[in-house]
């Protein structure tokens, strides 16, 4: 199936077969990639509450494939196979150093990087108590993002433990947000979890709530940019350690190329229109230059005689206060010898003392 490409027909079949969260493992595809497909060949998918109403005995009639637009035919004329673009297809990465040995996941744990070590403590002390909905065991917060059974435990750790030790290797660094685990190679960050699939239990009334039974098959996930998901199939979880790496890899430099051209294309811009700024400045008229001087000359001017004005009024008050304490105050001499400095401070700030007309 994996190298087959669909025709419409045959993917209106199957997504109207069984739902699509179904369709994942059978068709390669994400559950996303699955509903984009579909999009772009025009193939309706089941509403709401379709297979919940089939579940129950309830008649659903399928929408019915209607004929190919033009633009969509154009579109997935040029377009490529979703899963043929969405593949790996350059040659395993190798740092300096490495070796195919050093992605074989071991058959025990052996010397367990610290955050394993701290995982295993928390989904052992959880086998007597597993979530009564998934029949699983999960880790905590700020912690490696992994939820399996509690027989997946000494697997997914084994799995989990050779892959930190290959970002470390590589010099990723790893890091917590709440549940979130991310892989940080520089300044692209990569959301990772390890996972046990599910599959629903029948409900045994309409309301009922739903529960989950494990399947024993491991899954592993990227998400982010050029995000995808390994899982047990004709190759197991532990055989595709490499091609995980090398998607992470890729997508990494991919995404800081793309910043890299993106950051070029604006500094170009810049540069175009600062030029563009720089000549249209050089036409400016000199003396429409020189007349704007003028006229902010002049408006700086005004605005230091409003000043002045404002504090000539306040001088003025001030010469009433000092006549009513004349009147008031007996001419001792320190209060002479006081209103002699506050005279000489009064006048040291009159506006009008040494003000000339062309100032």
């Amino acid at each position: 199936m994996d190298q087959l490409k669909l025709s419409r027909e045959e993917l209106y079949e199957h997504v109207w077969s069984k739902p699509v969260s179904k369709l994942e493992q059978e068709l390669s595809l994400s559950n996303w990639d699955i509903k984009q497909l579909c999009k772009k060949m025009e193939v309706p998918l089941p509403p709401a509450g379709h297979w919940s109403r089939i579940q129950y005995g309830k008649p659903m009639e399928r929408l019915p494939l209607l004929p190919l637009s033009a633009d969509a035919q154009a579109v997935l004329t040029a377009e490529p196979d979703l899963r043929e673009s969405r593949q790996v297809h350059e040659p395993p990465i190798l740092f300096p150093g490495e070796k195919e040995l050093s992605f074989a996941v071991p058959d025990r744990l052996v010397n367990p990087d610290k955050l394993i070590i701290a995982a295993e403590h928390t989904l052992r002390s959880r086998i007597t108590k597993p979530n009564p909905e998934f029949g699983t065991v999960h880790t905590e917060l700020g912690q490696l993002n992994i939820r399996v059974s509690p027989g997946n435990i000494n697997r997914a750790l084994r799995i989990m433990d050779t892959l930190v030790k290959c970002w470390r290797r590589r010099g990723y660094r790893i890091e917590f947000d709440g549940r979130d685990t991310l892989v940080c190679r520089r300044k692209v960050q990569q959301r990772v979890r390890l996972w046990e699939i599910t599959t629903k239990r029948p409900k045994e009334t309409l309301h009922g709530y739903q529960l989950y039974d494990p399947t024993g098959k491991l899954a592993f996930k990227m998400e982010y940019y050029m995000g995808r998901e390994w899982r047990d199939g004709k190759q197991f979880l532990e055989d595709q350690i490499l091609d995980i790496l090398n998607q992470m890899e890729i997508a990494g430099r991919q995404l800081e190329k793309g910043w890299a051209e993106h950051a070029e294309q604006v500094a170009r811009r810049e540069a175009e229109q600062q030029e563009a700024i720089v000549k249209r400045d050089s036409f400016v008229d000199k003396e429409e230059v020189m007349k704007t001087g003028k006229v902010r000359k002049k408006k700086k001017k005004f605005k230091k005689l409003l000043k002045e004005a404002k504090r000539w009024r306040e001088l003025k008050v001030l010469d009433e206060y000092l006549a009513a304490l004349v009147m008031a105050q007996s001419p001792t001499p320190s209060f002479l010898e006081w209103l002699a400095w506050a005279k000489h401070e009064r006048e040291a700030a009159d506006p009008l003392a040494g003000l000339s007309v062309d100032e």
